[in-house]
């Protein structure tokens, strides 16, 4: 099975990359290598770009190191008809949801670098944001979901720890480190430097906020700004996860804004 967005535009040998893996009985998902196109300094495309690269590389070596890839990427990726299962009611994130299923059945899943797809790159903060708080939701539903596969200790219970558990929990990281900080700097008074850095990164959005409406575009800023913005967008997502998902229709994100 091909599962694709209409908006990913496949090369013309994506297809063959894709499915000659299933040769290997071992093998039961493939994602595919997203690059993107039509980057703008005006928004976030840059910096959206350049974490999705990340995490391709990352899902990549995971996949070659394990056979245990963290989730492919919806826009374009094949999976074995026999591990297909249905995405239960009101569930999100379903891409991740079908390769946990698969890594739960002890199968490979993979990415191939020739497998390339094109993507038009979200380039709106507000939108993003939306968009991410929704992904949220339905990380959280994965994770109460797959925990069970954290106690297996091997490659899976690895890759899904340190490369999603711990980002989905930054938020908290954060949180508590804010929370205990005034504590820190009583305690010590060397802390005040770590205080000082807070107080540059949180008066960095600002600036950024302020340049961006000189049209004046710093990259540096907007990486702030993203991994901001970001975070708190999984922290929300968190509260509407807790609250209850009521619905898992995909609202679209506009591209090449």
């Amino acid at each position: 099975m091909l599962l694709t967005d209409a908006n990913v535009i496949l090369e013309p040998s994506t297809l063959f990359e894709l499915v000659k893996h299933f040769k290997n009985p071992d093998i039961s998902l493939v994602d595919s290598f997203m690059k993107h196109r039509n980057l703008k300094a005006d928004g976030i495309s840059h910096q959206e770009s350049n974490y999705i690269s990340n995490e391709v590389n990352t899902k990549h070596a995971e996949g070659k190191i394990w056979g245990s890839l963290m989730g492919p990427f919806g826009g374009c990726f094949a999976i074995r008809r026999v591990e297909f299962q249905p995405v239960p009611n009101k569930f999100l994130v379903d891409d991740f949801y079908t390769c946990m299923q698969v890594l739960k059945n002890k199968k490979r899943c993979i990415s191939d670098e020739k497998a390339i797809v094109l993507e038009d790159v979200s380039n709106n903060l507000r939108a993003e944001f939306k968009r991410k708080i929704r992904i949220s939701s339905g990380n959280f539903q994965n994770l109460a979901k797959f925990w069970p596969l954290l106690l297996r200790f091997n490659g899976t219970a690895f890759a899904f720890f340190s490369h999603k558990v711990l980002r989905w929990l930054t938020p908290f990281f954060i949180l508590f480190i804010l929370l205990v900080f005034p504590f820190l700097l009583a305690a010590k008074e060397n802390y005040k430097y770590f205080g000082l850095f807070l107080l540059i990164m949180f008066s960095s959005l600002g600036f950024d906020f302020v340049l961006k409406k000189m049209n004046i575009h710093l990259i540096i800023l907007r990486f702030i700004t993203h991994f901001t913005s970001m975070n708190i967008a999984l922290f929300i997502g968190f509260i509407h996860y807790l609250k209850g998902i009521r619905s898992s229709v995909w609202e679209p994100t506009e591209r090449n804004q």
